[in-house]
């Protein structure tokens, strides 16, 4: 493997997918395209810094809508894999005007012609990050479950699977992973899922909202560092794997077991509100990963050394923190 491309690789998920493809290819180019818009480049600067053979292209420069930029990246640098992280989120945006259009452009239609370029330039094996929000609610679900995307994030992330599928043959391996909510602590924390708001609230003391509906419904998580893994293992597996779509998952858990693990942890008490359900709840799902386990992959994130670890490192950004005032 000479050079390994990451698009979004500047990311939550992406910073932790960097970090782990450096580790496990230490002769191949890891290389960020990553527009940052909610990545930070900095950090990548300091994995290139503990790690020789992560690089990245400008930010300023990267735009998967960009077709002429990518051409040149996929020319100079000629990867023999990408890994496609980079995607836009609309979902929990408070203004959406034009950020709909914006899913459409970046997860549709610039991932589509992302997938064709890399076919014509020759890469070997595209690994395409997709989601579980494209499922109908419901329980233990597989890859044929029926599918409802209801918001334009969602239609948009479900027409570019399709979409990049379309290009596997035999000399273009395409691999999709569909990851459970991701969760779990690393120097880019985003906390823009319910798993990560609980523990960052409850640690910075910051009241939060609860729907009664949710607490006891288990909801299925994906350790962040076990996304990585999944990554890495669809590489490893491209031959076997490729053509299909995989969901991707470490546990299943509720809400009231994530805050009382929580407050075991914290010891000490935090501020929330619980209030009745007035809408479907669309995160009443779980998701069966048991496809991608026949094939040997094995996810190690557990929700009690999850919970712990990110209530311990968000206490010490906490303790930092106050150290400034």
């Amino acid at each position: 493997m000479k050079t390994i491309l990451i698009t979004g690789g500047a990311g939550y998920a992406g910073f932790t997918v960097t970090e782990m493809l450096a580790q496990h290819y230490p002769d191949s180019r890891i290389l960020v395209y990553d527009r940052n818009q909610k990545g930070c480049i900095e950090l990548v600067s300091l994995l290139k810094n503990k790690f020789q053979n992560v690089d990245f292209v400008l930010p300023e420069k990267s735009d998967i809508r960009d077709v002429m930029h990518i051409q040149g990246v996929l020319a100079e640098y000629k990867p023999e894999a990408i890994v496609h992280l980079a995607a836009k989120v609309t979902d929990f945006a408070k203004n959406k005007v034009g950020k709909d259009e914006e899913c459409t452009s970046t997860n549709y239609v610039a991932t589509a012609n992302l997938a064709r370029l890399a076919k014509d330039a020759g890469v070997k094996t595209f690994i395409h990050q997709s989601t579980i929000g494209i499922y109908e609610p419901g329980g233990d679900l597989k890859e044929d479950a029926p599918m409802n995307p209801v918001s334009a994030y969602m239609k948009s992330k479900f027409l570019g699977e399709e979409s990049v599928l379309q290009f596997n043959d035999e000399k273009f391996n395409v691999i999709v992973l569909r990851p459970a909510t991701i969760a779990g602590y690393n120097l880019h924390f985003k906390y823009e899922n319910i798993f990560n708001i609980v523990c960052v609230r409850s640690v910075f003391k910051v009241p939060f909202t609860l729907f009664e509906s949710a607490l006891e419904n288990p909801k299925t998580f994906l350790d962040v560092r076990d996304n990585a893994r999944a990554v890495v293992f669809a590489i490893e597996h491209a031959e076997q794997m490729k053509g299909q779509a995989y969901n991707v998952t470490s546990f299943n858990a509720t809400l009231n077991q994530i805050l009382t693990l929580i407050k075991k942890e914290l010891g000490e008490e935090f501020a929330y509100t619980i209030l009745p359900e007035q809408t479907k709840n669309r995160q009443v799902y779980t998701i069966n990963s048991d496809k991608i386990k026949t094939l040997g992959f094995k996810p190690e994130g557990k929700i009690e050394e999850i919970v712990k670890e990110t209530i311990i490192k968000l206490k010490k950004v906490r303790e930092l923190y106050s150290s400034l005032f």
